[in-house]
């Protein structure tokens, strides 16, 4: 995984000497709420985290900037049991993606020094990881769950967002925090109708249905930049 994200901040570093006048940067993270679809079929949400390194344009006009970040998604979902004394057990399906993205940002001038703002990306994800080992024994008995093997280690998606820059009398630094929703367009995981397969507790014979699974998450992010300002004199 640091592999990966090594490549991708090389890439941001190479895409930020475009910005010829300066550019903003800096860290962001927080709490993912993860869903996906089995087969059209919702799974619980999975609760886990988020982080990325950004580099921005910039927007002294308010006319639009560009972005490019490079972070790690943990994605996923959940499946929970509960009886009459509550919470009893539960499997959790976690998927360890890195991921790069590229946008744009609008900002929206107003009264206040608080400036909110929307954007729209474009976002690239490996795989890098997942528990789906955990699993292997209840699969010996009963495949239902998902297998590492069919994995899609690569996916697409969009991202879409709002947030808010916090009022701060320092340009050089930015405080905001923003909202997410980051659908995958590909398949994070897909597998072929499997014929005679035996359940260990019947000994009955069945075929496993095709499988399709595919993330969606919501993210609630915080985050700040620091602004690095290009001077050129005479």
């Amino acid at each position: 995984m640091i592999r990966w994200l090594g490549t991708m901040l090389i890439v941001i570093g190479s895409l930020s000497i475009g910005f010829g006048q300066g550019f903003y940067f800096g860290p962001k993270g927080g709490a993912t709420v993860g869903f996906q679809q089995w087969n059209g079929l919702d799974r619980q949400a999975l609760l886990a985290f988020n982080g990325s390194f950004v580099i921005e344009s910039l927007d002294p006009e308010y006319r639009g900037s560009l972005y490019v970040q490079a972070g790690f998604h943990q994605r996923g979902s959940a499946i929970r049991v509960f009886n009459f004394n509550g919470f009893s057990n539960g499997n959790k399906f976690k998927f360890n993606n890195v991921s790069l993205e590229v946008g744009a940002k609008k900002r929206r001038k107003g009264d206040s020094k608080n400036v909110p703002y929307y954007f729209f990306g474009l976002r690239l994800e490996y795989t890098v990881g997942t528990n789906l080992s955990e699993y292997e024994d209840l699969n010996a008995c009963y495949p239902i769950y998902p297998f590492e093997t069919f994995v899609n280690k690569i996916n697409y998606g969009v991202s879409v967002g709002g947030g808010i820059e916090l009022e701060n009398d320092n340009k050089f630094i930015t405080p905001y925090i923003e909202v997410v929703v980051s659908p995958d367009l590909s398949l994070q995981y897909r597998s072929d109708p499997t014929p005679n397969i035996i359940n260990c507790f019947t000994s009955q014979s069945s075929t496993l249905p095709e499988r399709e699974i595919r993330n969606l998450s919501l993210e609630i992010k915080a985050g700040i930049r620091f602004l690095r300002e290009v001077v050129y004199e005479d």
